[in-house]
């Protein structure tokens, strides 16, 4: 029988995707948290929550960079106590990779979509990867996605929107306490320079981290 690998990102859609799946298909239905530790602790606190209120028994990965050129990251498993929180995952890509931009998505690449890929095939084989993309933004799937085995619930199956997300999670007990603009990463280049901004009036200190690796790792591998 097929089984379902469903990456929980720790965002509000996702996690709705994750109870959509629970109630759905129970067991055949596997939940991988990818921490890069730089998320916002929100984000870590809402996964655990929702892990425990919802019985998903959600796996925690990290990604574990290997320095020698050519060799792939793989993954170690973890737990919300004593995921990484003070940027060494993060840093270990920088140091091998670069720091990522617009055009070099590696830190999705070797923080989550690796670590979960070579999770799915030690433990579960092939499977589906569901992703959660909702009904209002078809526009960022994959024109692959059968290919790859990606699945997208929140797109096809239960038909989603924002709006929808939002009565969900304020019918609730508790939410993500975190505001629209700040995201699970503390201070992703993929935000606009608007919320950027924002960023840098409320909680200058998130900057720290990507300045102290600009300055330490610089033009590294983009030589």
């Amino acid at each position: 029988m097929m089984k379902i690998v469903c990456s929980f990102s720790g965002g509000e859609t996702s996690a709705y995707m994750a109870i959509k799946l629970k109630e759905k298909y129970g067991d055949r239905v596997k939940f991988v948290f990818a921490n890069t530790s730089q998320e916002n602790e929100e984000t870590l606190i809402f996964v655990d929550k929702v892990d425990k209120a919802y019985d998903l028994g959600v796996v925690w990965i990290e990604s574990v960079i290997n320095p020698e050129k050519g060799k792939g990251s793989t993954y170690k498993i973890t737990d919300f106590e004593n995921a990484k929180r003070d940027g060494e995952v993060f840093e270990n890509l920088i140091r091998k990779y670069g720091l990522p931009n617009m055009n070099r998505f590696h830190c999705t690449r070797d923080l989550k979509k690796v670590p979960i890929e070579k999770y799915m095939k030690d433990h579960i084989g092939g499977n589906l990867l569901a992703i959660g993309i909702r009904s209002d933004e078809m526009d960022r799937i994959n024109p692959d996605y059968k290919e790859k085995g990606l699945y997208y619930p929140l797109s096809f199956e239960f038909p989603t929107t924002k709006n929808q997300i939002n009565s969900f999670w304020r019918d609730q007990s508790f939410r993500l306490e975190l505001k629209h603009y700040q995201g699970n990463c503390k201070w992703c280049y993929k935000k606009s320079f608007r919320k950027l901004a924002w960023l840098m009036k409320e909680t200058p200190e998130i900057f720290d981290f990507p300045e102290r690796m600009e300055k330490k790792y610089g033009l590294t591998g983009y030589k």
